[in-house]
This record gives C-alpha cells, structure tokens and sequence, in this order.
C-alpha cells in the first residue's frame, strides 16, 4: 500500500463514521485503537502526531520498551495481549487498560496491586467469542460471571468486553 499514514488514519475514520451512520450512532462515540504490535516507537510518534490517541500493545515488553519514547505525547496505551502474573507490576506502570482478563485469578491479582491507586484500572473480560483454539479468553457462557466478579473488586472498573470474531470469509 502506498498510501500514507495520514491517509489510512483518514479512511479508516470515515469508514467508523459511515458505519456508525448506518448504525445510527454517532460516529465520535467510537474510538479507533491502533494496534502497535512490532511498530517503531517513531512510527506511534508519527501516528498520534496525525490525531490517533489510542494504541493497542500485544506485549507487556513492548509496551515497557516503548512508552520511554511516547512519554508526553497525549495518548492511552491499553494492553490487547495476554498478561502473565509476573509481569503485572510492569504493565500497570504503563497500561491504562487491560484488555485480557479471562480469569479471576488475573482479576484478583490485578485488583490487589491496583487497590491504593488513586484511580481504578480500566480492565476488559476476554471472550472467545469464536469457539478457536489459537484465541484466548474464556467461553461466552462465563463471560458475565466474571464480570460481575470484576465489577465487585476494589482497584478496578470493568469497562466492556474485548473479543475477536473468527476470521473467515463467510461473511
């Protein structure tokens, strides 16, 4: 693809707009997260440079390597992989919100950190939504249990569900 950055960012705006159009929502009400995963802390520069404000990190190392670099620039950063226990400490210096609790283990270890913070977590349940054994997250039917746990925990605010459709081409 040629085209440039600010162009793609352009397009894919104006797709969000004339879906939630068509939808009958207003189209600012939706927010476009750009996943980062393997990109130059420059190329994010560039990015929320032309407007975008919301980045998505596959990788609680990444996300540490790279937040140095995006310091003072006006963004969120939520984490859209998968988070292990004994990276947690890391993620929370960085990550505004955490997109992949499918467990209330993982719940509860991240409200124990995040009870003396002076704002709640921002997290999201996980749900395979799919049924595929390469995605993670837990089945649709524990979904709401675990919310309703989360939505109980001191530290965080359970803020929506994250789930990825199955990639098909059987629209």
């Amino acid at each position: 693809m040629n085209s440039s950055l600010g162009d793609r960012l352009r397009l894919a705006r104006r797709r969000i707009d004339q879906a939630a159009s068509a939808a009958g929502r207003p189209g600012d009400q939706i927010r476009l997260m750009l996943a980062a995963k393997t990109q130059p802390a420059a190329a994010i520069r560039q990015a929320l440079g032309l407007g975008a404000g919301l980045i998505g990190e596959n990788r609680v190392q990444e996300l540490v390597a790279k937040a140095p670099e995006l310091a003072g620039l006006p963004h969120q950063s939520h984490l859209i992989g998968p988070l292990q226990s004994n990276k947690i400490n890391a993620a929370l210096r960085h990550a505004d919100c955490i997109e992949t609790v499918a467990s209330a283990g993982l719940a509860e270890k991240l409200a124990e950190r995040c009870a003396e913070r002076s704002r709640p977590l921002d997290v999201m349940v996980q749900v395979n939504t799919s049924g595929e054994a390469t995605k993670s997250g837990l089945e649709p039917p524990r979904a709401a249990d675990l919310a309703a746990l989360i939505g109980a925990l001191p530290g965080l605010r359970l803020v929506g569900f994250m789930t990825v459709g199955l990639n098909s081409t059987d629209a």
